[in-house]
């Protein structure tokens, strides 16, 4: 397999290197019910290699471990630089199966016909 990265547009790392200065400088992420602030880092998130699109994003990484003990999953947050969320990047664009999609097949039309 040939794997590509594409090379991440000088914006992109522009805007992660503000989020860096602003956690020094001590931007807090909101508050959220139920638990506590565990860690908060900027960095970009991206789509997977492998995926069909490349979605790439600056992005505040925030861990909140809960407040009760017994629970066990932490919940994770991308933030921009204003706490509001930064979109997921996608794995593939559903627009791509809709184009690929085969017509359906008429009753006894073999399939090797259908296109």
């Amino acid at each position: 397999m040939e794997l590509h990265w594409p090379e991440i547009p000088a914006p992109i790392v522009k805007e992660a290197h503000r989020l860096e200065y602003r956690l020094e400088q001590g931007w807090r992420p909101p508050e959220q019910f139920g638990v506590r602030i565990e860690s908060a880092e900027a960095g970009i998130v991206h789509s997977p290699a492998v995926s069909l699109v490349m979605d790439i994003y600056p992005a505040i990484r925030v861990i909140y471990a809960p407040e009760d003990e017994r629970i066990g999953r932490k919940l994770m947050l991308h933030l921009d630089r204003h706490g509001r969320d930064v979109p997921r990047p996608r794995e593939f664009d559903p627009r791509l199966l809709e184009e690929a999609a085969l017509p359906p097949r008429s009753p006894g039309q073999p399939a090797t016909e259908r296109r």
